[in-house]
């Protein structure tokens, strides 16, 4: 008879458990998603031209 609160409590922790990765799942597809062409978003600051000074 002392195995059956264990049980509950493992019953317990499993649906605890199986929630939290429905709602991790859930956020996680929320997210959008980017697309990164070069790997790098923007302009490298080595490769950007010099600002001109216009008159």
């Amino acid at each position: 008879m002392a195995f059956i609160p264990i049980f509950i409590f493992v019953i317990f922790i499993l649906v605890l458990g199986i929630r939290e990765k429905i709602i991790h799942k859930r956020n996680i597809d929320s997210i959008p998603v980017r697309v990164n062409i070069n790997g790098i978003r923007g302009v490298h600051l080595s490769l950007a031209s010099p600002p001109r000074n216009i008159i």
